[in-house]
């Protein structure tokens, strides 16, 4: 499986998103792909700022920008936030 299923908040627009995210890119990577779909789907109202920084939602540690997504451990039903 090359994807995961995750719950993503954005707590700058308040809203909640259930979206796949690839687990052989890097968090960096990532967090540019997520901005920017917001972004769009939102009709600009989520800035485009890719210094943005994706954690997880339960302990609040930060996913370091260097490692992928399955590095992480990230699994399907993982609960993250888009800061």
């Amino acid at each position: 499986m090359n994807k995961v299923l995750v719950e993503l908040y954005v707590p700058k627009i308040e809203k909640k998103y259930e979206i796949f995210l690839p687990v052989s890119k890097q968090v960096r990577t990532v967090i540019r792909l997520l901005v920017k779909s917001i972004n769009e789907l939102t009709n600009q109202e989520f800035p485009l700022d890719y210094k943005a920084i994706l954690c997880d939602k339960f302990t609040g540690n930060i996913f370091d920008l260097n490692k992928t997504i399955k590095e992480l451990g990230i699994m399907n039903g993982a609960k993250l936030i888009l800061i």
